[in-house]
């Protein structure tokens, strides 16, 4: 069951992930997308930031793991995508991540849809 606290908390998040890893030399773009698939409302995040490699997306959802930390250092803990796959995984959902270096990420979030029946 989606939680509106928990949503509010993962959307804030997302978006403050992708304003965070903006490309320096390109102005920030960021588009979101409401969708439906299968029983799932599905909102899609899109940046053109800095982009990942593939290797690296896995742990990205590590506590305290930073991309890059070293060349581009954060504010934070390195915790936001931690917080925001568990809280996908409580609310019945999930989360996925598509990357390409250099020329940004989409974070597909996938909420259940409750079941009126």
């Amino acid at each position: 069951m989606v939680c509106p606290d928990l949503l509010d908390d993962v959307l804030l998040r997302v978006l403050d992930n992708a304003r965070k890893f903006a490309a320096p030399e390109r102005s920030l773009q960021i588009d979101v997308e409401l969708g439906y698939v299968e029983n799932y409302v599905t909102v899609t995040v899109t940046d053109n930031g800095i982009g990942l490699p593939l290797a690296v997306i896995p742990l990205i959802f590590e506590p305290f793991y930073q991309y890059n930390r070293d060349e581009r250092e954060q504010q934070g803990l390195g915790i936001g995508l931690a917080i925001v796959k568990q809280a996908m995984k409580i609310m019945g959902g999930k989360i996925e991540v598509s990357s390409v270096v250099n020329e940004g990420s989409t974070f597909s979030l996938y909420f259940p849809v409750a079941n009126p029946g």
